[in-house]
């Protein structure tokens, strides 16, 4: 269902529309929380996106850690179909990479 630009919102390109998430996705959720520096590791783990790695119309990899394939494998939230958004503020998107 398309809804209404909110306020203060950028247009948007022709093809393209205001949604809910809500009509989008089959779950939203917080990335994980909790304590990560002791999983950091080298090139050889898995990317662990950061909300620094989040930027307009963009995921930048330039300073991307890797955490353990280990630490990777026991997320509850790691899934390669999952979209990556960074919400800040109540109820305001202000950067987002799809």
């Amino acid at each position: 269902m398309t809804v209404n630009k909110p306020i203060g919102a950028k247009d948007l390109p022709e093809d393209w529309k205001w949604l809910h998430l809500e009509d989008l996705c089959s779950r939203v959720s917080v990335g994980h929380v909790g304590e990560t520096n002791s999983h950091f590791c080298g090139e050889e783990g898995v990317p662990f996106l950061r909300s620094q790695n989040i930027r307009p119309g963009n995921v930048v990899l330039e300073d991307v850690k890797y955490v353990t394939k280990e630490f990777h494998q026991k997320s509850k939230k790691a899934n390669s179909s999952m979209v990556t958004l960074r919400l800040l503020g109540w109820g305001k998107t202000v950067e987002t990479a799809l």
